[in-house]
């Protein structure tokens, strides 16, 4: 029995003994898990804080680029539109309401120059018809090869009628008379300075849709231009109760009228050199305050060429 009672606690020892051994290997396992779990889950965040670190450089590095293309652009549009509006800027400054400076007129001289020499052949074709103020745009701009059909109080009712320009056969004929004499691509008309004083601001605009429609047929391949009236300086138009600002601005309104009916196109030359509702500037003017100095003169040929060379 003793015997039988030994054997029973050395097998329960044995059993208690494996137990033991294995829970203690399940314990260094699970020990050894957790370790290793930490080490991992430590090897990830610090995985992830050099992921962070390297995003951040990225982004540094791309906002970085996006500044210097931004640069680039920036440097590059400024560039382009320095070169494309050079000419405008360095030669005048618009509206004109400030003398015009040597550099300026110099500049404006130059480029009628270059203008010239790449629309020679165009500008042989080109014709300017008016009252003096085309006389004026002659005048100041002799070098030109274009066809000048203008005389000092020429209307649109005198210019179909009063046979006061000398036609190449040295007698003297209309406005219509010397159109009959040659071919143009251009025709460049500008009436409304001498009407001033007319009454009926209809009669006006119906004689300049009739002198319109005739030249049309004399130069049916002709684009011809309508020119707005000139405004008149401040001191001029304070005192005189014909040309003054006023009169110009209700007889322009007739011009356009004029030029939608025939349907041709019109150009506000003077709102563009001048500023819109503005008057001439008193450095500009002659004596007069309605006539152009040659300075301006030139400038107002120099942008009737860019509307030539832009076409």
């Amino acid at each position: 029995m003793r015997n039988r009672r030994k054997n029973k606690r050395k097998g329960f020892r044995s059993l208690f003994g494996i137990l033991g051994a294995s829970i203690l290997l399940y314990g260094l396992y699970l020990f050894e898990g957790n370790l290793l779990e930490d080490a991992r889950a430590s090897e990830r965040e610090q995985q992830l804080q050099e992921d962070e670190k390297q995003d951040l450089e990225d982004t540094s590095k791309l906002k970085v680029n996006q500044k210097k293309v931004l640069e680039k652009i920036t440097f590059l549009g400024f560039f382009l539109g320095n070169q494309l509006g050079d000419w405008k800027q360095e030669t005048t400054n618009f509206p004109l309401q400030t003398a015009l400076t040597e550099e300026e007129k110099e500049r404006c001289k130059q480029h009628i120059t270059e203008l010239e020499q790449s629309l020679e052949d165009r500008i042989k074709t080109t014709a300017f018809v008016g009252n003096s103020m085309i006389e004026s745009l002659q005048e100041h701009n002799r070098g030109s090869k274009a066809k000048f059909i203008c005389y000092k109080g020429l209307s649109v009712k005198s210019a179909k009628k009063k046979e006061w320009l000398k036609l190449n056969n040295s007698r003297k004929g209309t406005v219509l008379d010397v159109l009959k004499e040659d071919s143009y691509t251009d025709i460049f008309m500008m009436f409304g300075i001498n009407e001033l004083g007319w009454r009926s601001l209809e009669l006006f605009r119906d004689y300049y849709v009739e002198l319109i429609e005739e030249v049309k047929k004399l130069q049916p391949d002709a684009k011809i231009y309508i020119l707005s009236i000139f405004p008149v300086t401040q001191k001029t138009s304070e005192v005189d109760k014909t040309f003054n600002n006023d009169n110009v601005k209700i007889f322009n309104d007739m011009v356009i009228e004029a030029a939608q009916k025939a349907e041709v196109e019109y150009l506000d030359i003077a709102s563009e050199l001048f500023g819109e509702g503005n008057p001439l500037p008193a450095d500009g003017a002659i004596s007069d305050g309605i006539h152009l100095k040659k300075d301006y003169c030139q400038i107002w040929y120099e942008t009737l060429l860019e509307k030539l060379s832009a076409q």
